[in-house]
């Protein structure tokens, strides 16, 4: 309302009614209870769930551990565009398809990450490992954009990125012999740094791999033979992820 006043100053408002709802809190000494009332009241309408959490204490906490890193987090929505600058939407798509085991949901449901599964994404999660989970997957959407002459690849590589982000991140940590809770800020430009001389490897590794998969999977099929839809709906269904992926004895024999 303050903003309207001030936008027409030649109008008259003094006839003008505003409907106000009041709280009367007892728990004064509750700083979160503010934000309670706020996502309680606004999360029956058809509002931006990243912008009720943006004040959650994992937010401010990814945003403090980030500027350490050299990185800005941007925990509410933004227009700035830089290299170095993690608006938190993009945070949880890398974070759900990397970390979470999730590439088939990543794409698809982006609209849940900051409600159905934002404990999911977010619980746990320190800066360093969601900066990396980022690097990985802004590298992986980058080439997805590039043309590829290679059969088998030409044919899913429009498709599969969120999967080749998984498998890149999956491959550090196995060269690393860790847990993705080992990544810290300890170790982060260390990782950071095999990622950034061994990326295009793993990334080619990774993607010849995936049309193997696709080859097997599709029956032995000639993947040109499969149209994109089809292709595409490869990747909404978790067959891919069960089958192979997280199957370690096939990790071991294929990636290992």
């Amino acid at each position: 309302m303050h903003q309207i006043v001030k936008e027409n100053p030649n109008l008259d408002f003094s006839q003008t009614y505003l409907l106000v709802r009041l709280y009367e809190v007892e728990d004064t000494e509750n700083p979160g209870i503010i934000q309670d009332i706020i996502y309680a009241t606004n999360s029956q309408n058809p509002v931006d769930f990243r912008d009720l959490k943006s004040n959650d204490e994992c937010q401010r906490i990814l945003e403090i551990g980030a500027h350490d890193l050299g990185y800005v987090y941007k925990r509410k929505r933004d227009n700035t565009l830089n290299i170095n600058v993690i608006p938190s939407t993009v945070a949880a798509e890398a974070v759900f398809a990397v970390w979470r085991e999730s590439p088939h949901l990543a794409k698809y449901r982006r609209n849940e990450f900051f409600d159905k599964y934002y404990s999911l994404i977010f619980d746990g999660l320190n800066a360093a490992q969601m900066v990396v989970a980022v690097l990985i997957f802004r590298y992986c959407d980058n080439n997805r954009k590039k043309e590829s002459e290679l059969d088998g690849i030409k044919e899913h590589r429009l498709y599969s990125q969120y999967f080749i982000s998984y498998m890149i991140g999956k491959q550090i940590l196995k060269r690393f012999g860790i847990t993705l809770e080992k990544i810290t800020h300890v170790n982060f430009y260390e990782i950071k740094n095999y990622f950034e001389q061994n990326k295009e490897l793993m990334y080619s590794k990774a993607e010849q791999t995936m049309a193997d998969i696709l080859k097997d999977y599709f029956n032995n099929a000639n993947l040109s033979e499969i149209d994109g839809r089809t292709m595409s709906a490869a990747f909404r269904r978790f067959d891919i992820m069960e089958r192979y992926l997280k199957n370690e004895t096939w990790w071991e024999e294929n990636m290992g």
